[in-house]
């Protein structure tokens, strides 16, 4: 639950972990999507592209310890795409086309 706190005029929200962090991948990937507009990518292209580079750093600082090239847990390897559709013990890590369905979304929202 977000607490708005009003001082001199000025609204601020108090956000959880979770809320905190979607501004956060929000602002990164509109900076991003900006930065891939100007190299003259289409939007579409420039948003699917900050949006990989995004889930990419997400992976490589928060799962490549236990699910990286040293370690497997549960036989899954995220540092790579064939990593990614291979997948573990719980089957494929994304489903392509569909990634609502993907194990990886499932555990992660």
């Amino acid at each position: 639950m977000n607490n708005v706190e009003e001082h001199n005029g000025l609204k601020s929200w108090d956000l959880s972990p979770r809320g905190l962090r979607t501004v956060i991948a929000f602002a990164i990937l509109t900076v991003m999507t900006g930065q891939l507009r100007a190299q003259g990518k289409t939007e579409q292209e420039a948003v699917e592209h900050a949006m990989f580079l995004t889930a990419q750093k997400i992976l490589t600082e928060r799962c490549t310890t236990c699910h990286g090239a040293d370690t497997q847990e549960s036989e899954l390897r995220l540092d790579s795409r064939s990593g990614l559709l291979k997948g573990g013990d719980f089957g494929p890590a994304v489903v392509l086309r569909k990634a609502l369905e993907s194990e990886l979304i499932q555990r992660v929202t």
